[in-house]
């Protein structure tokens, strides 16, 4: 996943061209967040499709570099949301 990260960061960095013609540089949290939901949409709408996936991960990450946010301070608050929510059936200890 770095990689994507990377790829996303020189993107927006080179402001890249998309090929409907914004600029990744020029858009900001509310376009990205709005595109984040077209491409969630297209995934409901063919949800045995792994591309879609990867666009509305793609945008996300996209979304979370504009924030500032790195992929290690995400992946650590993912966890700790995990380890919050779920719980093993039957494991003894925390």
């Amino acid at each position: 996943m770095k990689a994507a990260w990377d790829e996303v960061r020189r993107l927006i960095d080179a402001d890249a061209v998309h090929r409907r013609g914004f600029t990744l540089k020029e858009v900001g949290p509310h376009f990205i967040l709005h595109q984040a939901e077209m491409e969630l949409a297209e995934l409901k709408r063919a949800p045995n499709d792994p591309t879609e996936l990867a666009d509305v991960l793609g945008v996300l990450i996209h979304y979370a570099v504009k924030k500032g946010w790195t992929e290690e301070q995400l992946e650590e608050l993912m966890l700790a949301k995990f380890k919050e929510r779920f719980r093993i059936p039957n494991q003894t200890g925390e």
